[in-house]
């Protein structure tokens, strides 16, 4: 099996297709969402999050670029679904792209053609029925990064517009979710990464287009931290949400003896935990800024390298490794 180049008028033809099928399906049975991230977010961009209160683009979730111009977009046509619009259409593109490049993927007979786009709608099918804006993300960065290796790999000359179309539609899955669109470039470089290193598929272009993407992700998430630098108070909301997910989310489960040192150094009780790790931490004389920020840098530390040292020498059993044998 090979990739083949993307194909442009497969491309066009499969997302009509895709627009076509979904739009006919979601008016006879509209489509619902898989988690309240998405609602949440939509309710902040159109205002409707907390009563009075005016909408913003600072939805923490999702880019506050794409926020706030998905705010703008509202106050001008105000009946459109407009965040709707965004993770359906990166979901329609990315699987257009797939579709595209899975077309000669197997031969370009008709059963060979079969074969593969049947095996992409398989999984590709349920999409249909339920939106999420991670998955759309995540199939975006994947479907950009194969489209570019899929081109930079060809033995003739790269086409300047499908590198520049891999790269927008990475852009816009990184504006919808980066670490999603991230997760996609990853998957795909990590399982066909080897069969872009070989010399006749250009190992220096896979490389080059590995580092862009990596540099475009770094700039892509720099930007959504400097937009929410200009508020004070969205900017520490902001990074509030990162130390939370960071201290619960990516740190796992901590052992008891990290957690009772972590909540020590703030004074939490075992209640107090429970509930910001369920972001039920309400009480500012308790959850507060300042107090996550100190039980955020006691977890640093427990976790850095010379306390991983230390505690490997502490837990060193008396023997040597080959006294066992």
């Amino acid at each position: 099996m090979s990739v083949a180049p993307l194909r442009l008028r497969i491309f066009a033809v499969a997302f009509i297709t895709i627009i076509t099928v979904l739009a006919t399906a979601w008016v006879l049975c509209p489509p619902i969402y898989v988690t309240n991230d998405d609602v949440s977010i939509r309710l902040a961009l159109e205002g409707n999050a907390i009563p009075g209160e005016p909408a913003t683009g600072f939805s923490i979730l999702t880019h506050a670029a794409l926020g706030w111009t998905i705010v703008a977009l509202n106050r001008i046509l105000p009946s459109v679904p407009w965040w709707d619009l965004v993770v359906a259409g990166t979901l329609t593109s990315a699987l257009a792209v797939f579709i595209a490049l899975a077309w000669d993927a197997l031969g370009p007979g008709w059963l060979a053609r079969a074969t593969s786009v049947g095996a992409l709608l398989v999984a590709a099918v349920p999409l249909g029925s339920a939106l999420q804006f991670t998955i759309s993300a995540t199939l975006a960065g994947g479907a950009a990064a194969l489209l570019a290796l899929t081109e930079l790999g060809a033995s003739r000359p790269a086409r300047s517009s499908v590198v520049v179309a891999s790269a927008v539609l990475l852009v816009v899955g990184l504006l919808v979710r980066a670490m999603a669109a991230a997760a996609g470039v990853a998957a795909v470089c990590v399982l066909l990464g080897p069969l872009f290193l070989t010399r006749e598929r250009r190992p220096t272009r896979f490389l080059v287009a590995l580092v862009a993407a990596g540099v475009l992700m770094v700039v892509v998430q720099y930007l959504d931290g400097l937009l929410y630098s200009f508020n004070t108070d969205w900017d520490a909301y902001y990074r509030y949400n990162w130390m939370v997910a960071r201290l619960f989310e990516w740190g796992g489960e901590l052992p008891a003896r990290e957690t009772g040192l972590v909540r020590a150094s703030v004074g939490w009780s075992s209640n107090d935990w429970m509930m910001l790790q369920a972001y039920f931490g309400v009480d500012r004389s308790v959850h507060g800024f300042e107090q996550l920020a100190r039980a955020y840098d006691v977890r640093a530390m427990l976790t850095s390298w010379d306390a991983v040292v230390r505690d490997a020498r502490r837990r060193r059993p008396d023997r040597s490794v080959g006294d066992l044998w």
